[in-house]
């Protein structure tokens, strides 16, 4: 039985969770915190599976209660946001960066559009992320200790690096705050990140993104030219393939491994369009999304990078890739950041 502690201040909401939640007979809701602070004291009290999280509270919010219970008390925190108020998306972005291990929609009333879809994946994402083994997050400033040196210099001298592609899912938020803050304002190489993620907050994540990097950041479009020095963020709903001339195809043929946007399209159109030039990385993520395709880019002479399992929440997609030697270089997401940037030339 997954026991789940329900922080939200609603009334209504508290009583929909509720049910979405206990309709699913292998999770009992465990308790209900009104505030950020009955939050933390419940956490401590009752010892819960997992814990949903409300963003706007009252007394102590859902952004600084999760930075508490991550340093205090850490458990699975999933940040249950509407996706139609911004703030709302920007600060369960921000809550990632403190531990919280994803964010989902705040299921809409009884009887509206898609109340079902929304309520399945809310339970589906509870139950995946119980089983999520959290670390203590105590937010220590200084640089980490990286092993990047250890890692052969880059010989660019035969290729021409045109794309750094990024695959991720779970914990991808995670790695790519580290990854992407490391990079230089004159990075020219450009970036294209596909992040497996909740329907309706890409625009969120999109902006999210843009606090991080210091290059301009976009969503990717149909038949759009990839330029240099711009990070894109493949658009949710669609698969999404570069093309030799360096642009972007996006299209709706069905999912793989689950998803659409896929990693394993995209790997597998770069390895076929761009060959050696290319950097392609995988992110932690559930399942094996993109770990075949990273070894095509590996074999035609591409860079391919995995993160390592110390830095990933979830070591699925890398590890798959890291078992099937897709990966020519295995890395923490810091030292991801720090081997693109020697690579910007």
């Amino acid at each position: 039985m997954i026991r789940v502690l329900i922080a939200e201040d609603s009334p209504v909401m508290q009583d929909l969770l509720t049910h979405v939640l206990e309709a699913d007979p292998a999770i009992m809701v465990a308790g209900i915190a009104a505030n950020g602070r009955e939050a933390i004291e419940m956490v401590k009290k009752l010892s819960p599976d997992i814990l949903t999280m409300d963003v706007n509270m009252p007394v102590i919010n859902g952004l600084e209660a999760t930075r508490i219970i991550m340093r205090e008390c850490p458990l699975p925190v999933i940040i249950v946001s509407s996706d139609y108020h911004p703030q709302d998306v920007e600060a369960a972005f921000k809550a990632l960066q403190y531990g919280a291990v994803a964010v989902a929609e705040k299921p809409h009333s009884y009887g509206a559009l898609q109340f079902e879809q929304c309520a399945a994946r809310l339970v589906r994402t509870v139950k995946l992320m119980s089983e999520i083994k959290v670390v203590r997050r105590t937010f220590l400033s200084g640089a980490a200790k990286s092993n990047i040196d250890l890692v052969p210099a880059v010989n660019l001298t035969k290729q021409k690096i045109q794309l750094i592609a990024i695959g991720a899912s779970t914990g991808g938020p995670q790695a790519l705050e580290k990854i992407l803050s490391s990079l230089p304002p004159d990075f020219t190489i450009p970036i294209l990140i596909l992040q497996h993620i909740t329907a309706g907050f890409t625009a969120g994540f999109t902006d999210w993104v843009r606090t991080l990097c210091s290059i301009p950041v976009s969503i990717a479009s149909h038949d759009s030219r990839i330029l240099n020095g711009k990070c894109y963020i493949a658009p949710e709903g669609l698969h999404i393939e570069v093309t030799s001339d360096m642009t972007f195809q996006l299209h709706n043929k069905p999912p793989e491994h689950g998803s659409r946007p896929s990693v394993s399209v995209l790997f597998r159109s770069i390895s076929i369009a761009l060959k050696s030039n290319v950097v392609a990385v995988l992110l932690s993520g559930m399942g094996k999304d993109g770990a075949v395709e990273l070894g095509y880019i590996h074999a035609n002479g591409g860079i391919t990078i995995a993160q390592d399992n110390e830095s990933s929440l979830i070591f699925g997609m890398p590890g798959e890739a890291v078992k099937l030697g897709s990966a020519q270089y295995i890395l923490s997401s810091k030292d991801i950041g720090t081997f693109l940037a020697k690579i910007n030339v």
